[in-house]
């Protein structure tokens, strides 16, 4: 058997050397790897539905309950989907915490996305002299205004509460009266050029103008206001 030289033994070690720290540093990776992945709590990925809203701002609280359950990370109202999108710790929280918190508001929640809507929206009698006149699209106000009658022009959004009950309570006006005319604007949301155009000073809904038999603006109405919506009529009818 050849005898190797003291130069060939050293390499030799050498080459055995670095062999035996690169597995130690593959194993050290791996270990290193196993152990972070035992110790992350990577966040779950849920969706809640509302399939009866009432309103957007009813969403952002049904988002912050779940938000305040201990393991949940994040839960954001998607406005138009009407859905919640939650991420969470599975190993902290489970989806059922998560649909009790949901529904802990007062508004119904059902677990999985594609099945969120509003309250329908309230009808009118087609006898009734209502009109929609814009659907977020630019709207002339003037060309609107009906002639010898009180003309109520509502902006208002399917994701609106309160703007259900002015339909409502125009509902009951021009069930009693044939001097009202109503023209409806959905806005759709706040960054449609109707918006743009007749709310750059309004941040709320339901916002309604009232114009009196000759076409004159008798009142401008931010919020909900039944009261001065009937004394702007019994004005405008004068």
């Amino acid at each position: 058997m050849p005898m190797l030289s003291p130069m060939r033994i050293r390499r030799s070690l050498l080459l055995l050397a670095l062999m035996l720290s690169a597995l130690a540093i593959q194993g050290c990776g791996h270990t290193m790897l196993s152990t972070e992945a035992l110790f992350e709590k990577a966040p779950g990925r849920l969706v809640v539905s509302l399939p009866n809203l009432s309103c957007a701002t009813c969403g952002h609280k049904v988002a912050n309950a779940v938000k305040a359950l201990p393991g949940v990370h994040q839960a954001a109202f998607a406005m138009h989907s009407v859905e919640v999108g939650v991420a969470y710790d599975v190993d902290s929280v489970t989806e059922e915490a998560i649909l009790e918190a949901s529904n802990s508001v007062g508004e119904r929640a059902v677990l999985g996305a594609g099945k969120g809507a509003y309250e329908p929206p309230v009808e009118h009698d087609p006898e009734t002299d209502t009109v929609l006149i814009s659907r977020g699209e630019e709207v002339v106000l003037s060309e609107h205004i009906v002639p010898g009658k009180v003309t109520v022009v509502d902006f208002y959004a399917d994701w609106c509460g309160p703007c259900r009950r002015v339909a409502v309570v125009m509902n009951a006006i021009m069930a009693e009266r044939d001097d009202v005319a109503f023209r409806k604007i959905d806005i759709v949301d706040w960054d449609t050029p109707v918006v743009k155009q007749h709310m750059k000073e309004v941040s709320r809904l339901p916002y309604t103008i009232v114009f009196d038999q000759a076409g004159n603006e008798v009142k401008r109405i931010v919020g909900l206001d039944i009261p001065g919506l009937n004394a702007a009529i019994e004005e405008g009818a004068k």
